[in-house]
């Protein structure tokens, strides 16, 4: 039996932290809502007959070694400051960033304050980031975050930084703008993914990974409006690309999604039973502008955290 009942092991006994951009050290602690970043061991098995019923002990040795998972929790503004970097690759030019390659890796702490123990996720990467809110009851933006790592240690829990959450309040859904190709959509959810298209199984007779190489960048918005006029119609016939904007505000504090060209033609909605309403989903593809330069992005973000 436990010696009493606050040593079971729940998720408000654990905390989370991310360092900077080519950091070592952690510096950012969320409150993460789930956390699946973790390391799996394998065996190699000799399956050859050994002329008996079952494996022996000497079969097996310690193979490959993958450290990855989801990490999901409702940024608030000034997260956006740091976690942007890490997940688009590229550096804020003051209130801007653009996506780029997947280049520095940075790291992640769990600290378990049950067994007493840091778990350290070193040389991570960003695999998928979708951050989406929708009509539904706690509408907060969420960032749901796909990670890789390389190699993973565990330490004392004495050397866990002291650092604080953000006091900042979240974005919520209610206070989003949509405009698609110049019109102002109602949305009654909204999605913005960004795949890096990592190569996850580069071992090359190693343990564990030592790299993960992006073969491109996908950035796909997804949002669900209502189909009741003309320019509903008109989605569904498009020749050319649209622009579009997603922007949450909270009071003073904004947060724009910026994508100059956009490519997709929407199917006819389906038709339910009576009491539901006709709606349909899109899904956008962004891409660079005919003509497009060096410096263009089809993801530019713009970051207001000043209260």
């Amino acid at each position: 039996m436990p010696s009493n009942n606050c040593t079971a092991n729940t998720p408000r006994r654990h905390q989370y932290a991310f360092s900077a951009s080519a950091g070592t050290t952690y510096v950012n602690r969320v409150g993460a809502s789930n956390f699946g970043l973790k390391t799996t061991k394998t065996y190699a098995k000799d399956t050859g007959n050994n002329g008996t019923l079952h494996s022996r002990d000497e079969d097996y040795v310690r193979d490959r070694t993958a450290i990855a998972g989801p990490i999901a929790f409702a940024p608030r503004a000034s997260d956006m400051r740091w976690a942007l970097p890490l997940i688009l690759g590229t550096a804020f030019s003051t209130n801007t960033i653009k996506a780029g390659a997947q280049c520095p890796f940075f790291r992640v702490g769990h600290l378990d304050q049950v067994v007493d123990i840091v778990y350290n996720y070193v040389d991570c990467v960003t695999s998928k980031a979708t951050f989406s809110s929708s009509d539904s009851a706690g509408g907060t933006l969420g960032l749901s975050w796909d990670i890789e790592a390389a190699t993973s240690s565990q330490s004392a829990s004495s050397g866990w930084p002291v650092m604080t959450l953000a006091t900042q309040q979240p974005f919520v859904h209610a206070h989003s703008t949509v405009t698609v190709g110049g019109i102002v959509t109602r949305v009654k959810d909204i999605s913005i993914l960004i795949d890096n298209q990592l190569q996850v199984d580069q071992y090359f007779n190693s343990l564990t990974r030592g790299d993960f190489p992006s073969d491109g960048q996908t950035i796909t918005l997804t949002h669900t409006s209502p189909f009741d006029a003309a320019t509903d119609l008109a989605m569904t016939n498009l020749t050319a690309a649209v622009a579009a904007t997603v922007v949450y505000t909270n009071g003073a504090l904004s947060l724009t999604f910026n994508f100059p060209c956009l490519r997709y033609i929407a199917t006819e909605p389906d038709v339910g039973a009576r009491g539901s309403r006709v709606v349909n989903q899109y899904t956008w593809e962004a891409c660079l502008v005919a003509g497009a330069t060096a410096t263009d992005s089809p993801l530019t973000i713009t970051l207001d955290d000043t209260p």
